[in-house]
């Protein structure tokens, strides 16, 4: 017997894209070998010309696009009320073309507000490290939420005096401040070790 997973006669549904018995929707890869990573980046288009793709690839691009407020690539998050929120309205796939077309096009226009949100990135957050200048934050896009969220990075050093030093010149410091104190404020510094 094969290593391949065999559905049950209950579970047994064809693929939305290929018609094969042999893997589930979210599977489907067999149908689109050459056009997947346009595919994928399509979400970035303003206004894509949905009447150029065929068929198949209209069903991926609206299998994988079923949120009205969120930019999350899914087929579900699960949860009814995350669902709720984030507006899932799946498209349905048995659509004719023409159809799938005009939905595709309504979907692109609601979210054009969260496409503005990840074309226009808030400028970069000056947040360094005082002692070597390096970046100590970096912005990341949360696709979910479709918002731009700074986050420290791993190893980051917040004193109790409210100053941030990346982890490489902290260490530095400790070894040479036998005082215990702020680099920058000389401030006595309770918790030597904290971590962001």
């Amino acid at each position: 017997m094969s290593k391949r997973t065999r559905l049950t006669k209950k579970d047994k549904q064809n693929c939305m894209f290929c018609d094969s018995s042999r893997h589930h929707t979210a599977q489907c890869m067999s149908s689109m070998k050459g056009n997947i990573s346009k595919i994928n980046n399509l979400w970035l288009v303003e206004s894509p010309n949905f009447s150029s793709y065929t068929l198949n690839e209209l069903k991926f691009i609206s299998f994988y696009n079923q949120y009205e407020k969120s930019l999350e690539s899914s087929d579900g998050m699960g949860d009814p009320n995350l669902n709720t929120k984030y507006g899932w309205n799946p498209i349905s796939l048995t659509l004719s073309k023409t159809r799938m077309v005009k939905a595709l096009n309504e979907r692109w226009k609601i979210r054009r507000p969260l496409l503005e949100k990840y074309i226009h990135k808030p400028e970069e957050i000056d947040n360094e490290c005082p002692i070597c200048y390096n970046a100590i934050q970096t912005q990341l896009f949360n696709y979910r939420d479709s918002i731009w969220v700074s986050n420290y990075n791993i190893g980051t050093v917040k004193t109790t005096c409210n100053h941030y030093f990346c982890g490489d010149c902290w260490d530095k410091v400790k070894c040479v401040n036998t005082c215990k104190s702020c680099p920058l404020c000389r401030t006595q510094v309770i918790e030597w070790d904290t971590r962001v």
